[in-house]
């Protein structure tokens, strides 16, 4: 009997880095994980195989606030979107619509807002991490 497979995480960031480091961190807890560096080159993902969770930073090449998080919802209407931005003023707006994880972000804190994100449960607040 096979194992069921861990969940996939698409990780959206421009920064070679910072995605670098993130997909150590979520691989290190089990899951498999994508990077993309582009919100085009997400969309082409999700394409080729559906996410469980992304991780989407809200300033890319190809696409800046707002506006990246809803074309990656319109390409993944139902996968759950965390966003990662260095912004205060983007954290603040995207709160009433997705997690929102404000850069620099601990592994702690990454690895249990993924967590809570795809049980159903809210995630951690960063003081609570």
């Amino acid at each position: 009997m096979e194992a069921p497979a861990s969940p996939r995480i698409l990780i959206v960031e421009d920064s070679p880095l910072a995605r670098h480091v993130t997909a150590l961190a979520l691989r290190a807890a089990g899951y498999r994980v994508e990077g993309a560096s582009s919100l085009k080159d997400a969309e082409l993902a999700l394409l080729r195989e559906d996410a469980d969770l992304c991780l989407l930073d809200l300033i890319l090449p190809d696409s800046v606030g707002l506006k990246s998080w809803s074309r990656l919802h319109q390409a993944a209407p139902t996968t759950p979107v965390v966003v990662l931005t260095g912004d205060p003023d983007f954290a603040e707006l995207m709160q009433a619509r997705t997690p929102v994880l404000t850069k620099p972000v601990t592994t702690h804190l990454l690895v249990s807002t993924v967590q809570a994100v795809l049980s159903g449960r809210p995630p951690p607040t960063p003081a609570a991490s």
